[in-house]
């Protein structure tokens, strides 16, 4: 009866040391994807704040643009009768 539960033990001790081992490496391997994905986090911040200041821009310039082309297109209508 010894015998058996020696080899019982001993194999349940190379399993959980096998388990501790794999779940060591898992965790290595998840802590360097999260820092990857924490880049890639950031790097998506910064391309929409690009974003929000060109489309802040094309809105301050939205205005003058429309109102530049509403005088040239009547300008045009002026010059059409005009003929």
């Amino acid at each position: 009866m010894q015998h058996t539960e020696s080899v019982l033990i001993i194999i349940l001790s190379i399993t959980l040391t096998v388990f501790l081992v794999v779940l060591i490496a898992l965790g290595i391997n998840l802590l360097k994807v999260l820092a990857s994905v924490k880049k890639l986090v950031r790097q998506a911040e910064r391309v929409v704040d690009t974003a929000e200041h060109v489309t802040d821009a094309f809105k301050d310039v939205a205005g003058p643009v429309s109102l530049f082309a509403a005088v040239r297109k009547i300008a045009k209508m002026f010059k059409s009768k005009a003929k």
